[in-house]
């Protein structure tokens, strides 16, 4: 793995792997994020988009079931920014399938968060095919952070450019399999602006 500061207030994450077998291979970078510096207890408020026409449905235990699934018409679509609030009946921790018409190589733009109180705002770029959205629902408090302030529901959100999670079981997502010869690579770029 290998972080790099760049021009233009871009922080790359990159990660690579190579096996002399077939492997199953996912790596993923899990930040959280809350854009407000500490102002704000949740991520209430926050905005997002989501570059993606579908997401992934996904069992009780938050497995996907192997469909894929429009955003449109559904709580899933954040293709125009979107507040995120705290919506009692749904907790937030699925893959969506980014919209990749790129080289398989190639980043694309999969996110952009904001924070309008603080004009603080990330865009999230990658060559992966899905990108994770993880609420922060399930923190309990028990993780002492900035400030010493104890996170709690909601402290913080994750988005994490990656493979369709459960790929292996479902032949219709892109394949996780690396094979002896090929490197995985998993790049996500990270742009910080401030207005």
């Amino acid at each position: 793995m290998t972080y790099r500061v760049g021009p233009e207030r871009w922080l790359t994450w990159t990660a690579e792997a190579v096996s002399d077998a077939p492997t199953i291979v996912n790596l993923v970078h899990h930040p959280y994020w809350n854009l407000s510096g500490g102002e704000a207890p949740n991520i209430d408020g926050h905005v997002l988009q989501l570059f993606a026409d579908a997401y992934l449905p996904v069992t009780d235990g938050k497995i996907p079931t192997g469909e894929i699934r429009s955003v449109a018409g559904t709580p899933m679509d954040f293709r125009q920014p979107c507040t995120v609030r705290n919506q009692e009946d749904l907790e937030y921790d699925h893959c969506w399938v980014l919209d990749r018409s790129a080289a398989a190589d190639d980043l694309v733009l999969a996110a952009r968060l904001s924070d309008p109180r603080s004009g603080r705002m990330l865009e999230i770029s990658t060559n992966q095919p899905g990108i994770q959205f993880y609420d922060g629902s399930f923190l309990d408090g028990s993780v002492t952070g900035h400030a010493g302030r104890n996170y709690g529901p909601r402290a913080g959100l994750c988005l994490e450019p990656q493979n369709f999670p459960d790929a292996p079981n479902h032949p219709t997502f892109p394949s996780s399999t690396l094979v002896p010869g090929q490197t995985y690579p998993n790049c996500v770029c990270y742009r910080f602006v401030v207005s």
